[in-house]
């Protein structure tokens, strides 16, 4: 993917007018979901990110990041790749949070469904 020019996209530049440097504006633009929230987690890898509401349990960023490490790694070796759907139908607690942010990460669509309906 090409990057396009500031002077192609004057609303762009006029609404990130007072960011800096034009490299700084630039690379607004390049960073991905991912690797914002990658940058997100690393630094603030030992802060709490998620405190269980059914048992109390905390999860810090580094800890959500390497659970969903692994749930990504289970994904690809059952042959889930980048813009696949994965279906998510679990109740609400860590590994609930910890499947989405898997799908965040590693480009996977997520398919949020309620695990207690239908009845």
């Amino acid at each position: 993917m090409a990057m396009r020019s500031w002077s192609d996209h004057s609303r762009q530049h006029d609404a990130v007018s007072g960011l800096g440097s034009e490299s700084q504006k630039e690379m607004i633009f390049v960073k991905t979901v991912q690797s914002l929230l990658y940058s997100a987690f690393q630094a603030h890898a030992s802060r709490k990110a998620i405190i269980d509401p059914n048992d109390g349990s905390i999860l810090t960023y580094s800890a959500l990041y390497d659970q969903a490490s692994t749930v990504a790694g289970y994904l690809h070796d059952k042959g889930i790749g980048p813009g696949d759907y994965v279906a998510i139908a679990l109740s609400r607690s860590s590994l609930y949070i910890v499947a989405e942010t898997a799908c965040l990460l590693f480009g996977y669509g997520a398919v949020l469904m309620d695990a207690a309906y239908p009845q």
